[in-house]
């Protein structure tokens, strides 16, 4: 007994010490200390980014986003059949995605939860810059996502608005900034009633209506070209954070045709009113 005991207690300390690494992971942080680290490329104010390595940046992010996509899928075979998980493997795939820095520590708890707690949309936060004085606020955080802080008080000034702010609020609002994957969903994984957001282009309306919606139950969204680019860090901070619990399908040409056909669709004020199909 006693070398079977000696070996599960060698297992029983190999797996503590996978989660204490796991732990480590994910809460040690890298150091920012150049404006120009490549790591950064996402951060950067307009004016000063660079084109290709931000181009690099997205890409890199996406190429993550996707198998993040696929870990998802292989953790759901677990709870589906193999050919519902087929079906939403291939609908997935070739979908857009929208990446952009979000900001807020209010709105990263939402992220992060929204990733841990929803089936579809599949949020994915690849990694979170904020000052090394605001870390303390950081939520437990999943062992993909990169954290990158700050100490320079020049580079502060140049990356965060409210770095000379001192007041709690604009800490939580503004204290940290992280890049967001906003998959689409494929359309026939929308519950109904459906919304449609043709013809609207304001990130700040769109974050209104996500956060209004979703109160009254409604989760499901068809989003043609002219909204695709408001899916930003606007948005969902004027949600305030309620827009990563929905689920959206990115429709390439306007919507109301055949694909939504069989669903309950929804259209804002000023849209021509509500289908019932």
């Amino acid at each position: 007994m006693a070398p079977y005991v000696r070996r599960k207690n060698l297992v029983v300390a190999a797996l503590a010490g996978l989660v204490a690494g796991c732990i480590a992971s994910v809460t040690s942080m890298t150091p920012i200390k150049n404006l120009r680290d490549p790591r950064i490329a996402l951060y950067r104010p307009k004016h000063l980014r660079h084109v290709e390595e931000y181009h690099s940046a997205v890409l890199r992010v996406l190429v993550a986003s996707k198998a993040h996509l696929q870990t998802f899928g292989a953790c759901e075979a677990l709870q589906v059949g193999p050919r519902t998980l087929r079906r939403r493997a291939n609908a997935v795939k070739g979908l857009p995605c929208a990446v952009s820095v979000h900001h807020g520590f209010e709105c990263l708890k939402c992220a992060l939860q929204a990733a841990r707690n929803s089936t579809k949309s599949r949020i994915f936060v690849e990694s979170i810059l904020l000052p090394a004085a605001t870390a303390h606020l950081l939520p437990d955080l999943p062992p993909w996502t990169k954290v990158y802080s700050i100490e320079d008080p020049g580079l502060l000034k140049r990356l965060f608005r409210s770095a000379s702010d001192a007041s709690a609020d604009a800490e939580l609002r503004y204290g940290c900034r992280y890049t967001v994957a906003w998959p689409s969903v494929a359309l026939e994984e929308l519950s109904p009633p459906l919304l449609v957001l043709d013809g609207l282009t304001s990130a700040t309306n769109l974050g209104q209506l996500f956060r209004t919606a979703r109160c009254l139950g409604v989760t499901s969204f068809v989003v043609p070209d002219c909204s695709w680019s408001a899916f930003n860090g606007r948005l969902a901070a004027v949600s305030e954070g309620q827009a990563y619990f929905c689920d959206v399908h990115y429709a390439a040409k306007k919507c109301g045709g055949e694909a939504v056909c069989s669903r309950r669709v929804l259209r804002p004020k000023g849209q021509r009113g509500v289908d019932q199909r």
